[in-house]
């Protein structure tokens, strides 16, 4: 660099306050002070809302006499957040300029940097699909890096097994909630299988099948909590998972409690009094709500909202029975209430509150353990993607790869790790 300035500039313009207090003129200091030499570092700087460089440099002249010179706004794909980045006015040449890393080397901290940026903006957008040329872009706007999509894509893909092996080194708290999901690939539906740790707020695994039955279950639950504790296991109310956490039961030695969600029991009842002429359904609205107040003892603004349709007479009833017993005693019994006169409903009805009668335990477990989540909800909230996401891929390890990438990166949010700090995340930013 020394030499280069060197034969760039012919003569200095120097004060007479150089040659003073007996000190010879050092060529190196002065070219210094005037911002053409520079020793430090250069590193990316990521704030708040902005992203700039430290000891930026001037692309003409290569001075480091340079100033902030107001900033470039430029939405982030996938979110609703805008990030500015920054532009600088040279004090020598009065060149304006903004960030410019295209020159950035393959190994250094900023090429790493923008392939965590790429990976993040691809895998880490919850509801708006971001594709590879969407992501090529931004980085070439943003930051002026010639990256192609196909480039995109290999980088990610080498990111891929990293964050599965971490992900596989989590162990769980003994408490999970499991769903699928339909996910369309190349024209043909597969099943996405989720294992969520409740009480952790961390997604296991992830993984897409040809089809779901009790063997892909049970396999699933086996590789991902073969190192884990399990204490109960979270479900909807398809008859394949029985099986499986029985046969998962007598692998592993340990007695599961195995929760049905109670939303999709609620669920169930609606659609069949959905099923019914519109007198009927207004007549069947107090079962419903009366269902809704038996599985939400532990939430009092439901339970507010379900006295204000139910009356003050059950109002009373329910509060006295709980300062006397504990919340499953007294769910039992507003269900005693509805199974004694079950007879006066139609069938489908009667088969419904016969078939929650059959299965009482499994929807009920969570009001003796505090830990087990009564819905599947945790997996639901993973869940939030547009139909785009679900189709856009053409491989189930293309599609399962990338929602393992959003897994890693939706357990590390909780750690601080966000468009802001992923410079500054050594641990991310040695996985690429």
């Amino acid at each position: 660099m020394i030499n280069l300035i060197r034969t760039k500039i012919k003569s200095i313009q120097t004060n007479l306050k150089d040659f003073m207090h007996g000190k010879p003129f050092n060529r190196e200091e002065k070219l210094k002070e005037l911002g053409f030499l520079f020793d430090g570092p250069t590193d990316i700087i990521i704030n708040e809302d902005s992203i700039s460089v430290s000891n930026p440099s001037c692309p003409d002249c290569e001075s480091h006499n340079v100033v902030k010179d107001g900033k470039n706004s430029k939405k982030i794909p996938g979110t609703k957040k805008s990030i500015n980045k920054q532009r600088y006015k040279c004090n020598n040449c009065k060149k304006k300029f903004t960030i410019k890393l295209k020159h950035t080397k393959k190994g250094d901290h900023h090429f790493t940097a923008i392939k965590a940026f790429a990976a993040f903006l691809r895998c880490a957008s919850s509801k708006t699909s971001v594709s590879l040329r969407m992501v090529k872009t931004f980085l070439m706007e943003f930051f002026n890096y010639p990256f192609s999509h196909e480039s995109v894509r290999i980088s990610i893909s080498k990111f891929i097994p990293k964050a599965k092996e971490i992900l596989s080194e989590i162990i769980g708290s003994g408490y999970y909630s499991y769903d699928e999901q339909w996910v369309k690939i190349n024209g043909k539906w597969k099943f996405r299988q989720t294992l969520v740790d409740y009480q952790k707020s961390l997604i296991l695994n992830e993984k897409i099948v040809d089809a779901v039955n009790e063997d892909t279950v049970l396999e699933f639950f086996v590789e991902t909590l073969k190192a884990s504790p399990i204490a109960a296991i979270t479900t909807d109310g398809d008859n394949s998972y029985p099986w499986a956490i029985e046969k998962l039961e007598k692998i592993t030695g340990n007695q599961i409690k195995h929760q049905r969600c109670t939303f999709h029991s609620q669920k169930d009842l609606t659609k069949i009094i959905n099923a019914f002429k519109k007198p009927a359904r207004e007549k069947y609205k107090k079962l419903k709500c009366q269902i809704r107040l038996m599985f939400s003892l532990d939430n009092p603004k439901t339970m507010e909202k379900c006295f204000q349709e139910l009356g003050e007479d059950v109002e009373v009833m329910v509060r006295n029975l709980l300062k006397k017993e504990e919340k499953i005693f007294t769910a039992r019994k507003i269900f005693d209430s509805i199974y004694i006169l079950r007879n006066n409903y139609p069938k489908p009805i009667v088969k419904y509150i016969e078939g929650v009668n059959a299965i009482w335990d499994n929807l009920t477990y969570f009001y003796s353990d505090p830990n087990i989540s009564k819905t599947s909800n945790p997996n639901e909230n993973s869940y939030s993607y547009s139909s785009g996401t679900k189709r856009r891929f053409k491989t189930m390890k293309g599609l399962e790869g990338h929602f393992i990438s959003r897994a890693f990166f939706k357990n590390n949010f909780k750690n601080g790790l966000n468009f802001d700090t992923i410079a500054d995340n050594d641990s991310l930013l040695s996985m690429f």
